[in-house]
């Protein structure tokens, strides 16, 4: 299974589409598919063998250190067959991450690629299914923030390479960054 993160439930609840779209033919609403950003016609997802913690706390903890912040996460397990049967094909690709170091773990990371928009259109329809028969998922914070810490621990991921606030979240001091300066060989003046 692939792991995909997204915003939130309500935001893909079938239900509220009336009360955000009065259109009669809105299918889902333009927040719920921003969820599904693309990158080079490329969607980003994780492999997982089954939804265990211990199969998931190394791509969970990785997505959220890719975050700007670590916060309460929602997720969707995505069957690899039934993306196939959708037209819809991935392989794998090295997962990007400033902070994650671990070859295994990044090694883990898919992209669904060749998304066109009819191709977007039956991720989303199939995401909105998943969600209607409560088939999401999600970490709250402490865990997550417990999951990146064993991933430093570990030396799988580089705290001197995520960002001040994450680095904050996880305790450890903010890296101050001097001011810029245009002309090196200038004085520096504050």
């Amino acid at each position: 299974m692939l792991l995909r993160k997204i915003a939130s439930k309500s935001r893909w609840d079938k239900n509220k589409i009336p009360t955000l779209i009065t259109r009669d033919d809105a299918l889902f609403t333009g927040d719920a598919i921003s969820d599904l950003r693309t990158k080079s016609n490329t969607i980003s997802v994780w492999h997982t063998p089954d939804l265990t913690d211990a199969n998931t706390k190394d791509v969970l903890a990785t997505m959220a250190l890719n975050c700007d912040k670590i916060d309460k996460m929602f997720y969707v397990a995505l069957d690899e067959n039934k993306l196939l049967s959708l037209g819809l094909m991935f392989k794998p690709v090295i997962g990007l991450s400033d902070s994650v170091t671990d070859p295994n773990i990044l090694g883990r990371h898919r992209d669904i690629y060749e998304v066109d928009y009819w191709h977007l259109g039956l991720l989303a329809d199939y995401i909105y299914d998943l969600i209607a028969e409560d088939k999401i998922y999600s970490k709250n914070k402490t865990v997550l923030t417990s999951w990146a810490k064993d991933l430093i621990t570990a030396k799988q991921a580089d705290p001197d390479k995520m960002n001040n606030d994450i680095r904050q979240a996880l305790g450890y001091e903010p890296i101050i960054t001097p001011p810029f300066n245009e002309c090196m060989t200038c004085p520096l003046i504050v």
